[in-house]
């Protein structure tokens, strides 16, 4: 906001229309100095439905966190209540932080609040899908799109071929914990989870960088480190029963539906990954974390169901 010189470039440049990302309330706010109107994409889930005057009833919409389906009892309703209005609360505050920036930045008979841009937008676009989504009431300038990095598999190097070949018909478990995590900082974790994939028949093929491993842990013998994974590439492999241990972001959800592949989540807050259980997907771990001592034997038993 404070570097006028490319505000003033991007007016002369007169673009009919903006498609900004809302989960950074700045970019709300640069295209509301250009004047010009705009779509919002959100790369997420629902997480402050009222702010975007989106119906979400919580008797049958699960919040985010919740850890809930679209089937709550009434405790379940209660809590998934005042949940939703402690999101309401959090974006309270968020809007009193960003209030100093509007004032700075806008003359005072036209300052927008947040809430007001959140309306603003023509049209709203959420990286979502019927499919893992829960029912919910949708207005009509709100659009459900899906795998956008959706695309054909490929077959995987022959190296990799060959290590899960080595499992037989036990096939193998994908491990990856998204795309911004590569590796664990506490090594108990890592003793534990390594401890717990040496138990099992399968070949474990695990997105973590080599080079940041613990230089006193031997690596189980049927574990595979890689600094990078063709995940899209390994899900598709046809006549492979792949239990996949994720801890689910967006793009890994789209690309275990096609073809369903039976997922175990060790998600620490279980928000991607509620559909699991409901859609009889997979299962989703509440009781063992990593960490928990349980984690090698529930791995174990995971493995062979």
């Amino acid at each position: 906001m404070n570097q006028t010189d490319i505000l003033d470039f991007l007016k002369q440049e007169n673009y009919d229309i903006a498609i900004v990302d809302p989960f950074n309330p700045c970019h709300l706010l640069i295209v509301e100095k250009l004047g010009i109107p705009y779509i919002a994409f959100f790369p997420g889930p629902f997480s402050y439905p009222l702010g975007f005057w989106l119906p979400s009833p919580p008797s049958y919409v699960p919040m985010y966190v919740s850890g809930f389906t679209d089937r709550m009892n009434f405790l379940e309703r209660v809590i998934n209540t005042f949940l939703y209005l402690g999101s309401n609360m959090v974006e309270i505050k968020n809007e009193e932080i960003f209030r100093r920036v509007i004032e700075e930045h806008f003359p005072p008979d036209s300052r927008p609040s947040l809430s007001d841009l959140y309306h603003k937008a023509e049209l709203w676009i959420y990286n979502m899908d019927f499919s893992i989504e829960f029912p919910r009431p949708l207005l009509p300038h709100i659009q459900y799109i899906s795998g956008l990095r959706a695309k054909p598999a490929k077959p995987v190097s022959q190296d990799l071929e060959d290590f899960i070949a080595e499992s037989g018909d036990s096939g193998f478990i994908l491990v990856t914990l998204g795309s911004m995590v590569s590796t664990i900082p506490r090594t108990d974790l890592i003793k534990e989870m390594n401890s717990a994939f040496a138990s099992v028949p399968q070949k474990i093929i695990w997105r973590y960088k080599a080079s940041q491993w613990p230089e006193d842990l031997k690596l189980a013998p049927n574990v595979r480190l890689l600094d990078w994974v063709p995940q899209n590439d390994l899900l598709a492999m046809a006549g492979i029963c792949v239990p996949a241990l994720l801890v689910m972001a967006r793009t890994s959800e789209f690309e275990s539906c096609v073809p369903p592949i039976p997922l175990t989540s060790e998600d620490p807050t279980a928000g991607d990954t509620r559909w699991i259980e409901q859609l009889n997907r997979g299962r989703v771990s509440w009781g063992s974390r990593f960490g928990n001592p349980t984690f090698c034997g529930s791995t174990k038993q995971r493995s062979s169901n």
